[in-house]
């Protein structure tokens, strides 16, 4: 008797565009795959450091200054290290 394999498949993809990731994970399920998906672009993540500042005025009350570009992207590079780290 042969071992039956079922393959492990991680699924990477954008959450709630036109429902791609989720459709895919459940027909590769169908199939008989154990399936892990991870989204690229969930809230936090997407808002990026511009949503952050909003968010930050809003719950205290008064607008913060505007954040450097350098400051800017180096928040973008820590989402996506951390998001990568997420992944791996």
């Amino acid at each position: 008797m042969t071992p039956c394999f079922q393959p492990r498949v991680l699924v990477i993809g954008p959450e709630l565009i036109l429902q791609w990731t989720e459709s895919t994970a459940r027909g590769l399920e169908s199939l008989g795959c154990t399936v892990q998906v991870r989204f690229y672009n969930q809230s936090g993540p997407r808002q990026g450091i511009k949503g952050l500042r909003r968010f930050v005025s809003r719950r205290m009350g008064f607008v913060l200054p505007a954040i450097p570009q350098t400051l800017a992207n180096q928040y973008g590079a820590w989402v996506a290290a951390r998001m990568n780290r997420a992944i791996v």
